[in-house]
């Protein structure tokens, strides 16, 4: 994965991943920091995603109905 490619695509739209998190994180940068820590130990696309997304609904930023809203491939 090139460190410019945070975004997954499916059928219908893209989802750009980290930008989603950075925009429900804005205020919050250690937690971004985390995440990024988190996810520069996969190498495979979708488990970097996962990396990347794996606080984000237990921290009540989003719902799962959100990120498939925005985009997330099943």
């Amino acid at each position: 994965m090139s460190s410019k490619e945070f975004f997954v695509e499916n059928s219908a739209q893209r989802f750009d991943y980290r930008a989603f998190v950075r925009t429900k994180y804005k205020d919050k940068p250690e937690d971004i920091e985390h995440f990024e820590a988190v996810a520069e130990n996969f190498t495979d696309p979708t488990e970097h995603m996962i990396a990347y997304l794996h606080d984000i609904t237990e921290d009540g930023m989003c719902t799962i109905d959100d990120l498939r809203t925005e985009g997330l491939p099943e």
